[in-house]
């Protein structure tokens, strides 16, 4: 909304009394523009002419067929990450965009963030004050989440929950829990990270190894893992470069991060404010022991 000239002309959600009411009435009092609200994407789409792009910010197994429908109604699409829970979705919304002509943009978080492009340009290509890259380091860490509930005054009927692949209110509420619905903390959080370390070093990884399961949940209520640990492989100019990643779901302990290592310098970038930083080795010329501390 911060982006002259544009206007929302319609917004979607299935839950009518909550959601979908909460958002229209934001959209109307906050950015003073009149839209109409629907429960059916596919009627918002049928109904409305012309826009131009389509966000979408859905539970993750609706990524593929909504990104689909969008483009092939000739709408620009925006779509969180990750893609899809399948490579199958991946790949159909890659080809429909290729197919329809139109722009297809994933919301990998640190793309758009200037600290992370400023970092990139800059200390790894720039001024390459790391030196050789060696390893890289990464975590989301976050507090242990209960239920999280709904206003029982304002439930989704039985038949709309069913209609749009969930079997209960708990299940729509906690769709990160269940694998048909969300695909686990590894993509949920993982991606937007390994996204960067695939950024950073211009490849994806030539192995991954990864242990995770349901350690502290109740596997009946909790079909995704809370805690997952991966070491990915990359090649950097004929050198191994191993990346070491985790993602616990019990604890918040150092919240988000990713740290490049090189034999003259580490590159300790986040999106939290106050958290990027460059500290030079002991051992490397020039700067010494001397930090270098990014602006937020």
């Amino acid at each position: 909304m911060k982006i002259p000239g544009i206007h929302i002309q319609a917004v979607s959600d299935i839950w009518e009394t909550y959601n979908l009411k909460q958002a229209s009435e934001r959209i109307l009092k906050q950015y003073k523009q009149d839209h109409k609200a629907y429960t059916d994407y596919k009627e918002m789409l049928s109904q409305e002419k012309g826009l131009d792009a389509v966000l979408i910010a859905t539970p993750d197994f609706c990524h593929a067929e909504q990104t689909e429908a969008c483009l092939k109604a000739g709408l620009h699409v925006y779509c969180e990450s990750p893609m899809s829970n399948s490579l199958d979705g991946a790949r159909t919304m890659a080809r429909t965009a290729k197919e329809t002509g139109k722009l297809l943009q994933i919301g990998h978080q640190r793309r758009s963030n200037p600290r992370y492009n400023y970092c990139f340009d800059h200390i790894i290509n720039e001024t390459k004050l790391l030196g050789q890259l060696t390893a890289i380091n990464g975590q989301w860490n976050r507090s242990v989440m209960p239920d999280r509930g709904w206003p029982r005054r304002t439930p989704v009927d039985a038949d709309t929950l069913a209609k749009n692949g969930f079997e209960s209110m708990t299940q729509f509420r906690n769709w990160r829990w269940y694998k048909n619905l969300g695909g686990g903390p590894l993509a949920d959080l993982g991606a937007h990270q390994i996204d960067v370390f695939n950024w950073y070093m211009n490849g994806v990884p030539q192995s991954v190894l990864a242990s995770g399961g349901v350690d502290y949940y109740k596997p009946d209520t909790h079909e995704c893992p809370d805690t997952v640990m991966a070491v990915l492989e990359y090649e950097n100019k004929g050198k191994i470069i191993r990346a070491l990643y985790q993602t616990i779901n019990t604890n918040s302990n150092f919240g988000y991060y990713e740290s490049f290592l090189g034999d003259e310098g580490t590159l300790h970038v986040s999106e939290a404010a106050g958290r990027a930083a460059v500290y030079r080795e002991p051992s490397a010329a020039g700067l010494g022991k001397m930090g270098l501390k990014l602006a937020s």
